[in-house]
């Protein structure tokens, strides 16, 4: 799915949670809350796979690949207020707490006026984005077949990253003692390296951008690449969007920088 979220002036902070929660896991936009201005709010394409775990604490998950744990998001407001998004790991319905959980990291503008919010959710994972999109935050799954994973089908791939250049995992094992390491910051690069900052030619003469699939890795210990998002050179701006070979739609957004990365739209 593709859309836009946007609240009213005087949007009541738990609605705006739980609003969110329930559109991404498929639910119309007339039964959304009363904070939520629903002339400006629209989803389009396919549903997002993703399904209510926990909504009134903003919890929702999405089955991963086969044998794999998927993906859990949180969202949150802060005190400022802003939407917050955070990955987590076995989430408990009796205490409402997570075992595991990264930092929440911003993906609004301020909740206290009128705004929106851009929103993708499909099996590459959740990417919330304010209106501008300069600032987003995604969360997403490592591929199985990653050496910190290899053998080890049902261990947890889950990731956050965001616009500040932050990437961290709620959970990942231990490369050099027993036992899990919780809140774990990882580096997200190409599998190929550094891409080009120039458009590139290929053999039809046509220009186009550099992409290539992203990956994680601890301490330098490669962890694994990441399902659906890529790393694209040449130039792009956030809210911009790129068509692979195939013709599928990727959304630009910024990390760090001077890095560009995008995730399918559709």
């Amino acid at each position: 799915m593709f859309g836009m979220y946007a609240w009213n002036a005087g949007a009541v902070v738990g609605e705006i949670q739980q609003d969110i929660v329930a559109l991404v896991c498929g639910a119309a936009v007339a039964a959304l809350s009363g904070s939520c201005n629903k002339d400006k709010t629209a989803v389009e394409g396919a549903p997002s796979g993703f399904t209510v775990v926990d909504q009134p604490f903003g919890v929702m998950g999405r089955a991963g690949q086969v044998g794999g744990p998927g993906m859990l998001a949180r969202v949150t407001l802060s005190t400022a207020p802003r939407i917050q998004v955070a990955a987590i790991d076995q989430w408990s319905l009796g205490t409402h707490a997570a075992t595991y959980v990264t930092g929440a990291q911003d993906c609004s503008g301020l909740t206290s006026a009128a705004g929106s919010i851009n929103i993708i959710a499909n099996d590459a994972g959740l990417l919330i984005a304010s209106s501008d999109w300069a600032t987003w935050v995604a969360v997403g799954e490592v591929k199985r077949d990653g050496p910190a994973l290899l053998g080890d089908a049902a261990a947890p791939g889950g990731f956050i990253v965001g616009s500040g250049g932050y990437t961290y995992m709620p959970r990942l094992k231990s490369p050099s003692a027993m036992g899990d390491v919780s809140n774990v910051s990882v580096t997200l690069a190409s599998a190929f390296g550094t891409l080009s900052t120039a458009s590139a030619r290929n053999r039809a003469e046509s220009l186009y951008l550099p992409m290539a699939p992203a990956t994680l890795a601890y301490s330098s210990i490669p962890v694994g690449e990441i399902v659906g998002l890529v790393m694209v050179g040449g130039y792009g701006q956030g809210g911009d969007y790129v068509l692979d070979a195939d013709g599928n739609t990727y959304q630009i957004v910024k990390y760090g920088y001077n890095t560009t990365i995008a995730l399918p739209r559709a």
